[in-house]
């Protein structure tokens, strides 16, 4: 009788990492609270891991599509994000963040909607999941620890590796707030296409 530890690979992925120095030994188990059952975590994902439990938790981010004004309470963001209705959003830390309303109907596009302004949001800026609430405390909710490896599908007791120190090409993986890149000073974020 086993653990039940399950890895499973996605196929089709373009490089995200030029080089990879240090990878998490013994691995990380996915904490998958949150997440969409069946869905594809990208490689070069940030991720929370707990070396206590040996488990990773996904930092959730979106990439800002069209811009915002400053008084937006509807951000357009690109497809395959892990948001989900009721997960705070910021677009930076000790910012402000709100519960936000996700809207996938649009085939280009989805939507989340706050209560109230998060503020001026160009194309390109990334909202990342707060884990607190209000108009000048966003935080991230745990240290970031390293980018996923490789690319895992969304199951219970599905196994990760974490790159902890590597570059990674930036254009290649999901949107990484300039507050997060600073908490994870062993990861380049290359420019490079």
């Amino acid at each position: 009788m086993g653990l039940g530890l399950k890895r499973k690979e996605a196929t089709g992925d373009i490089p995200v990492y030029q080089v990879v120095h240090e990878v998490s030994q013994g691995g990380y188990t996915l904490d998958t609270d949150g997440l969409v059952a069946g869905s594809i975590i990208p490689a070069g994902t940030v991720m929370i891991g707990d070396d206590a439990t040996r488990k990773a938790k996904v930092l959730k981010s979106a990439t800002i599509v069209e811009a915002a004004a400053a008084d937006a309470l509807v951000y357009k963001v690109s497809k395959n994000h892990q948001f989900a209705t009721g997960d705070n959003i910021s677009l930076g830390v000790k910012g402000k963040a709100y519960p936000a309303t996700v809207d996938k109907s649009n085939a280009n596009y989805d939507t989340l909607t706050v209560p109230t302004s998060l503020g001026l949001a160009a194309v390109g800026a990334v909202l990342f999941q707060s884990s607190t609430t209000g108009a000048t405390n966003s935080a991230v909710a745990g240290v970031p620890t390293g980018t996923l490896l490789e690319s895992r599908k969304v199951e219970a007791n599905t196994t990760l590796t974490l790159a902890l120190r590597a570059t990674v090409y930036a254009r290649r993986i999901p949107g990484v707030p300039a507050d997060v890149k600073a908490l994870l000073p062993l990861i380049i974020f290359s420019q490079s296409k």
